[in-house]
């Protein structure tokens, strides 16, 4: 069979005479030189999504890997998790690591689109407990379930559905729990740069704080603060979220100066996303900063509430908002 092998590959046997004279040995043919890791050493560089510019390459440490994927207790032996979204992503990246540690099932989604009668039967077929995907995804999958009554049985082994990279509206949450009573999402928030979620809702009772994306996990410190005076501000006001911890980035490779930009002398990293954080502490996304629509030169019109407002109708699939120049309103 390895002579069947394209040109150019290295085939190794593993019942050949010279692999089985590599194993048995001395024992010094099988010695290395053991290297030096610091937890300071880079460990993967990851793009950024470019959401507000161009994709920028993103340092992460051997720390930050390994603070991001504390868990909060021991994972269940018969857990089985399925990602649906890239691994090339941080989100599929870092939420590869656990299985591996805990010698845990995973089920990998590689068609190139998101194929909603592929995962559903790939979840009934490998008895998935935990389901990871993006907004879009999940609506794909409530729409299925809303067309076929069977769909909801094919899931029947399905405990949580793990959500992010961008806000559910309340409707979408509520269209999947109708359909799937027994799962409960639990929505996450981070940044390529936060090496993925730093704040997540644990349990049933934290994913029914519909518009929350949850608590900060163990070792994070955040704070809001007011974009045009640097104040912090109290809870329940929006403003930039400003994040600290030991999964925060070393910064980005080769540029300083952009490094310097959302990363500030005492570890704190700006987000650029404008948040609130209540009274018991959970988290709610409000908006992008650089995506709020100035109107009438003094009104603030924030792009996700409206993309919510309008999301609402079942006949849509996305929405997007965008602003255009006025020359009424001096609008750029």
């Amino acid at each position: 069979a390895a002579g069947k092998l394209p040109p150019g590959l290295s085939a190794v046997l593993l019942d050949s005479p010279r692999f089985l004279s590599f194993l048995h040995g001395p024992g010094d043919a099988l010695a290395m030189d053991a290297a030096v890791i610091y937890q300071s050493d880079p460990a993967a560089i990851l793009y950024s999504s470019g959401t507000t510019g161009s994709a920028k390459a993103v340092v992460l440490t051997h720390r930050n890997l390994m603070t991001t994927r504390v868990l909060p207790g021991p994972a269940p032996p018969d857990e089985v998790l399925m990602l649906t979204v890239p691994l090339f992503h941080v989100y599929g990246f870092v939420f590869c690591l656990r299985p591996v540690m805990a010698a845990q099932t995973l089920v990998l989604h590689t068609a190139r689109r998101f194929d909603t009668r592929a995962v559903l039967a790939a979840v009934g077929r490998f008895r998935v407990t935990r389901l990871a995907l993006a907004p879009p995804a999940l609506l794909a999958i409530v729409r299925a379930a809303e067309d076929d009554k069977s769909v909801a049985a094919s899931a029947a082994t399905l405990q949580v559905v793990l959500c992010g990279g961008a806000a559910l509206s309340p409707e979408l949450i509520r269209r999947f729990s109708h359909k799937f009573p027994h799962v409960f999402v639990s929505q996450g928030y981070g940044l390529t740069e936060t090496t993925a979620g730093f704040c997540r809702s644990i349990g049933v009772e934290e994913s029914r704080r519909i518009g929350s994306v949850g608590r900060l996990s163990p070792g994070a410190e955040a704070k809001i603060i007011d974009p045009g005076t640097g104040d912090a501000l109290p809870p329940g006001v929006p403003g930039e979220l400003w994040v600290r911890g030991p999964f925060v980035m070393e910064g980005y490779l080769g540029d300083k100066e952009s490094t310097s930009e959302i990363l500030d002398s005492e570890g704190w990293l700006r987000t650029g996303d404008v948040c609130l954080i209540d009274k018991d502490g959970f988290l709610s996304v409000v908006d992008r900063l650089k995506e709020i629509i100035k109107y009438k030169g003094y009104q603030n019109w924030r792009t996700c509430f409206k993309r919510t407002q309008v999301s609402t109708k079942p006949q849509l699939l996305d929405t997007q908002t965008i602003r255009l120049a006025s020359c009424q309103w001096h609008l750029s």
